[in-house]
């Protein structure tokens, strides 16, 4: 018996394990639901500047670019702007009815068209191709490219074609295609080409085409998507519904029985999460599989066709639509509820968490709303028992667990844990019933903050306070307790504590003295931290308060409500949205120390309600056990985990989309560009992001002309002007952050070349130089010429005998060859005849008459021999040119080059260069 008892028991403790461990398999593999759906939503239409609200296609190029197929031509997006490529502006465009695109890996993009051919689109030009160059139809429906590198086309009236190095090659019932009207292309992980037309899908192997037969409503089926999800499952969209297929068979077919609004399936994708998102001629939904392939389907949009379905690099979802335009989905870092979610209405005023975690709202009409997290929904709670249409404006619980309620107008409420209700009134001793705020302190007391003065509730009796006990104003606005116990009081004119039974005003700067105080929080530190209305944050550190306002990078001077998070960040509430930051970062803005703020800016692009935070209520704001922040909003209520903030990692790509000179010239997106000095240029950019693009900022520099980096910051004109920059080469760098601070370490550059008119250029004056001289020197040579043509009637009066003139000569040649006078640099005709001791006029005339020639050119011609004899040398190429220059006489290297190549004929290097060449030529002749 103890055997079998102990089998049993056994056996039992097997099964128990078993069970366990598949309920914490199951979940683990299950998906989580995450806190951040998809609960943005962007719009554009043509109200936004698309020409049409039917979009055929949408797609995205490597470049950031996203684009758009329309009837009326090919729309470009940058995330501010859309760009219209159409038969007005591009010669290759036939038709403006895009039907289909394909992105290229290369960074083109494909363009199919009704009745118009393909286009491709690469380096920013356009090329067609038609019939004429081998295109099967000019009409086509969809494009394809493979993973060895084919792009397919597929056309709604003759067939599949395959393009490659420039050939189409045709598909047709000849290669087992019996239905010839192609809907839908897809490539398989082992390569196979899978082909949906308006009969059928077929499988392309060995170059011919085999149908894939299930049954009959799949093998006649209109097959218009082909998606293959992460698990490998292929998702086939038709007119009869969803087949989803694994290895050939049909696991599940999905059609309106299942919870689809509509069986015509026009796209299919997936989200990061692995959810399936349709659409159908009826809408979008998104179908959500388990473990055991079980799907729950929920429907987002209805009643109009969604055409195409696209995943961005920052893991948006694009949809295309006919009629409502284009929509873009978005995982918010808030969580927002409003009336649609079960809020009784849409602007809370007060939060509030009670010792069961259960999180109160208050509302502006009197209704309370419950939380429950467990079913993520609101209830109206009280509203029998506190029968109010006043706004309830504060709440708290003291330390007996007892609920205290502020209404303006109503008085005050006491929800005690037995759920009875007791109020109290201005009859009942409370200063006034307009309640602005309750605050339950350390001792046990409750204060109350109304329009007209303040009261502490002690010992079931209401202690009043005005103006005439020390209150800076009678209207209380908020109420708190530091980490030493001291009460400080937030009025309508500035800021007090209370001390000794008595309130003393808190010494403020005179412009921010009699301001409101909205909010007054310690922090963990001990830190107060003080919201007012219009002069910013007020930090009172060591009772000596500092301040911060937009001069310092706020976005408002309106601070609203403070929150400290579990990681010590403070979150500051304003008109215009949310800011977190640090503490060390405010630190140092206090102190003196830095300038600007750093901060992260929330408002409705991340998800918030509206980015107008409720102010005049201390408790707008609420950090819940969880670690949850929560802020009530003019919109509704506004959720975020700190810990887990979604961040966009994918830097933007930066683009330059144009460039103007002297404001009336735009050039295309270009990477080097020459101009004048007198030329302006404006460089115009764009990032690429299409989350919160407002927020992008840039940061760009003109090497060798800005010293540091400029940031431009977000809403402001992204276009950089540069006027009457030097001559240089320059570098125009830009890069970008997306709206979380992702910076791209790239940078796009475009290079400028300042170069001056010909007319300012040295080689202008250099040639206008040469000129000059060549003119002068012609005309100079012309005359000496001319003189020494006629000699005799120059020298007609001479007295020099023929003897005489011989006698001389043969000095002259003397001192030439043997003396080699000419050497010398400063050498001149009246020291040649002191030389000589001949005559001026005699030495000229010899030279002259027997040698044909004036000075200069004896001189000059003998030292053209000289040099001519050492570039000869052996040994010449250790001297350099200039050394023989001044060697033989002359003083300047110029000068040396122009005689040398007029007696020569050519420059010195190059004499020097074919003597070598002379020499190396005869060397290897006499060794060969």
């Amino acid at each position: 018996m103890r055997k079998k008892a102990y089998i049993f028991n056994t056996i039992l403790s097997f099964f128990l394990i078993i069970i366990f461990f598949t309920i914490f398999l199951t979940s683990l593999t299950y998906p989580r639901t995450n806190i951040h759906h998809y609960n943005i939503i962007n719009e554009w239409g043509e109200r936004e500047g698309l020409p049409s609200n039917n979009i055929n296609a949408i797609t995205q190029t490597t470049c950031g670019y996203l684009w758009l197929a329309t009837n009326e031509g090919l729309v470009r997006f940058n995330g501010v702007k859309f760009f219209i490529f159409n038969s007005s502006n591009i010669p290759q465009f036939r038709t403006n009815r895009i039907t289909c695109l394909l992105a290229d890996k290369d960074g083109s993009l494909w363009i199919g068209t009704e009745g118009g051919g393909l286009l491709h689109y690469q380096n920013n030009k356009f090329k067609l191709y038609t019939t004429e160059n081998g295109l099967i139809s000019n009409y086509v429906t969809v494009i394809f490219k493979d993973s060895t590198g084919n792009i397919w086309i597929g056309t709604p009236d003759n067939g599949l074609c395959s393009y490659k190095n420039n050939i189409f090659t045709k598909y047709d019932s000849d290669s087992g295609l019996t239905n010839t009207r192609i809907s839908a292309l897809f490539e398989d992980d082992t390569g196979a080409l899978w082909v949906g037309t308006f009969g059928g899908l077929y499988i392309l192997k060995n170059d011919k085409l085999e149908k894939i037969k299930i049954d009959n409503s799949f093998n006649e089926a209109i097959i218009s998507e082909i998606y293959q999800d992460r698990k490998g499952l292929i998702w086939i969209g038709s007119n009869k519904g969803l087949f989803i297929i694994k290895n050939n068979q049909v696991l599940n077919i999905i059609g309106m029985d299942n919870g689809l609004t509509n069986q015509w399936i026009n796209s299919i994708n997936s989200d990061r999460w692995g959810n399936i998102w349709v659409g159908s001629h009826d809408g979008l939904q998104i179908i959500y599989p388990d473990q055991n392939n079980r799907y729950k389907i929920e429907t987002i949009l209805e009643n109009f066709p969604v055409t195409d379905i696209m995943n961005d690099p920052e893991h948006s979802i694009w949809i295309a639509t006919i009629g409502k335009g284009i929509k873009m989905f978005r995982a918010g870092k808030f969580i927002s509820y409003t009336q649609q979610e079960g809020l009784s209405h849409n602007v809370p005023l007060s939060l509030f968490e009670d010792a069961e975690k259960k999180i109160w709202i208050s509302f502006a009409n009197g209704d309370i709303n419950l939380y429950n997290a467990a079913k993520n929904n609101f209830s109206l709670i009280l509203k029998e028992k506190i029968n109010s249409s006043e706004s309830i404006r504060a709440m708290c619980q003291d330390n007996n667990g007892n609920i205290w309620i502020g209404s303006y107008g109503g008085g005050l409420y006491k929800y005690e844990s037995s759920g009875r209700v007791k109020r109290f009134s201005k009859s009942d001793g409370l200063i006034s019933d307009l309640v602005r705020t309750v605050f339950s302190d350390s001792n046990g007391n409750l204060w109350i903050g109304t329009r007209f003065g303040l009261s502490i509730f002690v010992e079931e009796k209401f202690i009043n306070y005005t103006t005439e006990q020390g209150l800076p104003s009678n209207i209380i606005l908020c109420i708190n307790e530091d980490n030493e116990g001291k009460i400080w009081i937030g009025t309508g004119k500035g800021l007090a504590y209370f001390i000794n039974k008595r309130f003393e005003t808190f010494l403020l700067n005179s412009n921010i003295s009699s301001l409101p105080i909205l909010s007054i929080v310690p922090d963990s530190s001990g830190v107060l931290w003080v919201g007012t209305e219009g002069g910013g944050l007020i930090r009172v550190k060591d009772q000596s308060p500092s301040y911060i306002n937009i001069s310092n990078g706020l976005p408002s001077n309106i601070i609203a409500n403070i929150l400290e998070d579990s990681q010590n960040d403070i979150w500051l509430t304003t008109d215009k949205g949310i800011i977190q930051t640090t503490k060390k970062d405010l630190s140092l803005i206090f102190d003196k120390q830095k300038k600007k703020l750093d901060y992260k800016y929330y408002d409705t692009s991340d998800g918030l309600p509206s980015s107008e935070c409720v102010k005049y209520s201390q408790y707008s704001v609420l950090k819940s056990s969880d670690g949850l922040l929560w802020f009530t909003t003019m919109g509704g209520l506004g959720m975020i985990d700190p810990q887990n903030i979604l961040i966009n990692k994918t830097p933007p790509k930066i683009v330059v989309e144009g460039i103007t000179v002297d404001e009336n010239k735009i050039i295309s997106a270009t990477n080097e560009m020459v101009l004048s000095p007198k030329n302006s240029v404006s460089i115009y950019f764009v990032a690429l992001s299409f989350i919160s693009p407002h927020k992008i900022k840039f940061r760009y520099k003109l090497e060798n002309y800005d010293k540091d980096w400029t940031e431009i910051q977000p809403g402001k004109d992204r276009r950089v002007t540069y006027r009457k920059l030097k001559t240089g080469r320059y570098a125009f760098l830009i890069t970008a952050c997306n709206s979380d601070g992702v910076w791209n370490p790239q940078h796009e550059a475009v290079y400028l070349n300042i170069i001056k008119p010909f007319t300012q250029t040295s080689m202008f004056y250099l040639l206008l130089t040469l000129t000059i001289i060549f003119l002068g020197s012609s005309i100079y040579f012309l005359k000496v010429k001319k003189l020494i043509a006629t000699p005799s009637k120059k020298y007609k009066s001479s007295t020099l005998s023929p003897e005489k003139k011989d006698e001389y000569l043969k000095k002259i040649i003397e001192v030439l060859e043997k003396d080699k006078i000419f050497m010398e640099e400063n050498i001149t005709l009246r020291k040649l005849s002191k030389t000589l001791s001949i005559p001026t006029h005699h030495l000229s005339q010899v030279i002259n008459e027997k040698l044909q020639k004036n000075f200069n050119d004896l001189i000059n011609s003998n030292r053209i021999e000289e040099a001519k004899r050492k570039l000869l040398e052996s040994d010449a190429h250790e001297t350099s040119i200039l050394e023989i220059a001044y060697e033989v006489g002359f003083n300047s290297k110029s000068v040396f080059n122009r005689a040398f190549k007029k007696y020569t004929g050519m420059t010195p290097s190059q004499f020097r260069k074919k003597t070598q060449e002379n020499k190396t030529n005869k060397n290897s002749n006499f060794n060969g």
